[in-house]
């Protein structure tokens, strides 16, 4: 229907460290819209891990990531005209946090975890605890959690694997929260970069691709397309970090 560049901002980051024999891998991302380029839409996300393998087998994992939504009775039309962007009305977020060790998986969930009304990417940094504390003040009264079945792969594993494991191809299980989920893969390489399409699957079907650097290992993409609903396709671009004074 339309196409307009600087609709959103995200900042991401990862880290490798070699202990021994045990690879540890922390990632973090976060992307937020800016409502008065995106007609109104008002949408926000975050996701962290930190996952510990060794020689490719998972011995322990945490992560945490929110995300927000349109009212569900919202149409298209109604988020494309800008009212799901009244801030009279609370927003919430879908919040999960969970933890696997020694082959056990425990986490906690809810549908109903408030955003601060003037959340923004600028207090990502503040908005990730104040989410999960949200997280932690609805589930002493009732939400989602508990104990898991023993997982061989969390998010950020299966997206390793899927990066620079043999082979190109791969359908790999794991679980986030509640729910066992699916990730097809195809890579494919092209001078120095290396390009993934991927496509989880679950209670629901999402679609994305990333580019980047082929190191031989999992870095931060410098370009992701991704599409969470059939009229709203997304594509970040990775930028140099401003230099002070410019």
């Amino acid at each position: 229907m339309f196409s307009r560049r600087g609709v959103g901002q995200g900042r991401g980051s990862l880290c490798w460290q070699r202990e021994g024999e045990e690879d540890r891998l922390c990632f973090e991302f976060g992307a937020a819209s800016i409502p008065e380029r995106a007609h109104g839409l008002r949408q926000m996300g975050y996701f962290e891990e930190a996952l510990v393998e060794r020689d490719g087998k998972l011995l322990a994992s945490e992560y945490f990531g929110f995300l927000t939504a349109a009212p569900p009775a919202a149409p298209r039309r109604e988020a494309l005209e800008g009212q799901v962007a009244d801030q009279s009305r609370p927003q919430y977020c879908c919040a999960v946090e969970g933890r696997v060790h020694q082959g056990k998986g425990w986490f906690a969930k809810s549908y109903e975890a408030p955003l601060p009304p003037d959340a923004g990417l600028g207090m990502l940094a503040r908005l990730k605890d104040a989410m999960r504390q949200a997280l932690a003040d609805v589930c002493r009264k009732a939400c989602l959690g508990g104990e898991t079945a023993a997982a061989q792969k969390t998010f950020l594993g299966a997206l390793s694997a899927a990066t620079y494991a043999p082979p190109d191809t791969q359908s790999i299980h794991y679980q986030y929260g509640d729910r066992q989920l699916r990730l097809d893969s195809r890579r494919r390489r092209s001078g120095r970069q290396l390009f993934v399409e991927a496509t989880v699957t679950g209670q629901s079907r999402h679609c994305f691709r990333f580019e980047l650097a082929d190191s031989g290992r999992l870095e931060l993409p410098t370009r992701i397309e991704y599409q969470p609903k059939a009229w709203l396709k997304l594509t970040l671009v990775s930028l140099a970090e401003p230099q002070e004074n410019t």
